[in-house]
């Protein structure tokens, strides 16, 4: 990895298939990219709790959090690149949480001077993003704002306008203000699909993420949406097809734990009541009966 990296923390695009990769000699973006990283890292330590894994990724995440800092303007956003003057929203909902997850992961490391830094970054990316939100009456955030502190209110097209609503519903408001989350999520829908029907060029897999997180997720908006991916008429559909159909799977999954498949083995037995019971919390055993009973009644499998 420290080949690719650049000396400031910043990476190009690479291309090629693996382990054949080959340096295009230019950004997609410098924010977003380590942000994402970030994210990335930190979302697989807590899952495996790897203490090696931590040892390893710890330097990596001071340099790539300073790819951060290189755009890092005074209204808390960034740039998204040292030589493009824009600060998106899709880009800084990401920094948001690229600088939330470097200072927990200066936390894990006990690096408190760090772990302060990154917070108030992420406060104060927070503040900027809070912004750029153009008002209950229209139900939506501005895109980007530009060099001169303009904001860009447009809502044409799906991407960016459309796609940068979902990114800021997953990555921001699903923590400190969901009312918003649903109030943007249908702004959006009846801009981008307009009775029940998407816009030809709806194809992010943000548009998934952004209905389950504002609670949509069973509903025929979002269902509506992955038929979009079956229209194959999107110029980057290679780019979009690995992406979409790993959100295909996680949407089914959570669907299926929501109706009671905790196991996700494709039917509701008491292998999912003994999942249950084993953490129940109820006041009495009579409780966790009635729960059974309710189990009993229920014969569901997917095919």
């Amino acid at each position: 990895m420290n080949n690719q990296l650049n000396k400031d923390g910043t990476i190009y695009v690479y291309e090629g298939t693996y382990p054949d990769y080959t340096s295009s000699g230019h950004y997609d973006s410098t924010d977003a990219y380590a942000a994402q990283f970030i994210d990335t890292a930190y979302v697989y330590y807590k899952i495996t709790s790897d203490a090696a894994f931590l040892d390893w990724v710890w330097p990596y995440i001071i340099k790539v959090a300073g790819a951060m800092d290189l755009t890092l303007q005074s209204d808390g956003l960034t740039w998204a690149t040292p030589a493009y003057f824009v600060k998106y929203l899709m880009d800084n909902s990401e920094v948001y949480i690229g600088y939330k997850t470097a200072s927990e992961f200066a936390a894990l490391k006990s690096d408190t001077v760090r772990q302060a830094n990154w917070s108030t970054k992420a406060a104060n990316c927070l503040a900027g993003i809070e912004n750029m939100y153009l008002g209950d009456t229209l139900g939506r955030y501005a895109s980007s704002k530009d060099y001169y502190g303009v904001l860009n209110s447009s809502w044409s097209d799906v991407y960016p306008h459309g796609d940068a609503q979902m990114t800021v519903i997953d990555n921001v408001l699903m923590e400190n203000n969901v009312q918003r989350a649903e109030k943007i999520w249908n702004t959006s829908v009846q801009k981008f699909i307009p009775d029940h029907v998407p816009s030809d060029d709806l194809v992010s897999a943000w548009w998934v993420l952004g209905g389950i997180n504002a609670g949509q997720g069973d509903t025929v908006d979002t269902a509506i949406s992955f038929a979009s991916l079956q229209k194959g008429n999107c110029s980057w559909v290679n780019y979009i097809l690995p992406d979409y159909q790993n959100i295909m799977v996680m949407h089914k999954r959570i669907m299926q734990q929501r109706s009671g498949d905790l196991n996700i083995d494709g039917r509701i037995n008491f292998e999912d009541l003994a999942l249950y019971s084993k953490d129940w919390t109820g006041s009495s055993f009579e409780g966790l009966v009635s729960l059974a009973n309710n189990w009993l009644e229920i014969d569901v499998w997917w095919k």
